[in-house]
Formats: structure tokens, C-alpha cells, sequence
């Protein structure tokens, strides 16, 4: 969540690959936006996923704040389960970001996991 906002303000499109199978999801109002799925803490020892999102002009103040996202994972060893994903997001809002909320959508994140923020303005 930005800046603490839970309105239903978020919306999404997500595009995800796994093995031959791609699949697309949509999200419209929702009230947190969604950055990719990431491998859940109840996953096989020594798997990890990635998420690098980007927040244009996260600083700016005249138009409402576009984020992109790509993501990959291991669930387990065998086929279909390595999965990638790009994820279009969009925050129906023209504040400033200063606040970022990162949470899982259900459980817990593993124990080890990490996120890096950079900030970058123009």
C-alpha cells in the first residue's frame, strides 16, 4: 500500500508464464496494489523468487502513480513449476509516495527474505 491508503484505489494486470502455459489476471478497485507473487514461506527449503518493481516519478504530484513489475520463482522441481511474471499496476492517486507498505496477500514471508528500496526522482 501507498501512504497508508486501503480505498479502492489500486488496479492491475498481471501476465504470468509457467512451462507452456501462459495466464493473464486483471484487478480493478482493489485496495492494495499487487506487485507479482513471490514463493511462499511454507515453499521446499533453498527456493527463493524475485520482485524488482518500479515507481516512476514516485515523487511527482501531477499525475497518479504507474508501477511495473517483473517477477520470477522455483516452487518445486519439477515442470510447470517455474514461473514468471509482469505486472502493470496503477495507483489512482497524484500524492507524492512517501510511505510503503509491503506485506504477503495470505501466511508469512520466509524467514531470510529481504527488500532493498532505491529511490531515484527527476
Amino acid at each position: 500500500r501507498f501512504n497508508g491508503d486501503s480505498g479502492a484505489n489500486y488496479y492491475g494486470d498481471q501476465m504470468t508464464t509457467s512451462a507452456a502455459t501462459v495466464s493473464g489476471q486483471e484487478s480493478v478497485g482493489g485496495t492494495s496494489a499487487r506487485l507479482s507473487g513471490i514463493t511462499a514461506a511454507t515453499a521446499n527449503a533453498a527456493y527463493a523468487g524475485i520482485v524488482t518493481v518500479m515507481i516512476p516519478n514516485y515523487a511527482g504530484t501531477t499525475f497518479h502513480k504507474t508501477t511495473i513489475a517483473r517477477a520470477a520463482r522455483k516452487d518445486a522441481n519439477s515442470s510447470g513449476n517455474l514461473r514468471s511474471a509482469n505486472v502493470g499496476g496503477h495507483w489512482r492517486n497524484t500524492a507524492a509516495i512517501v510511505a510503503i507498505r509491503i506485506y504477503p496477500s495470505s501466511g508469512n514471508f520466509a524467514i531470510g527474505s529481504q527488500a532493498t528500496l532505491y529511490g531515484l526522482s527527476q
